[in-house]
């Protein structure tokens, strides 16, 4: 069992209904899973990301360990015992 924190930053709070929150999952569970089981407990990030295999453009960065996942592997980076994953939405102004 992997013990994961999962935080919302910005106005993702506000969806999640929390700041953080601990999650139990298994060995070998991948961002790309956590998106779906974060759908399943109705905290709706899943539909900011387009996802091409591995590669996604989103409206959302997703950090694990502070290191944004496209320069680890992505959606299917896995996750490991006392990971942090950070959910923060991306503003635009002009």
């Amino acid at each position: 069992m992997v013990d994961l924190t999962v935080k919302f930053l910005s106005t993702f709070k506000e969806v999640a209904g929390t700041d953080e929150m601990k999650l139990p999952v298994s060995e070998g569970f991948r961002v790309e899973g956590l998106l779906d089981l974060l759908e399943s407990k109705g905290v709706r990030v899943k539909h900011h990301i387009q996802s091409g295999g591995s590669v996604y453009s989103t409206s959302l960065l997703i950090f694990v360990n502070g290191f944004e996942i496209s320069v680890l592997n992505g959606l299917a980076t896995e996750l490991k015992n006392g990971d942090i994953v950070t959910f923060i939405p991306v503003v635009h102004g002009g």
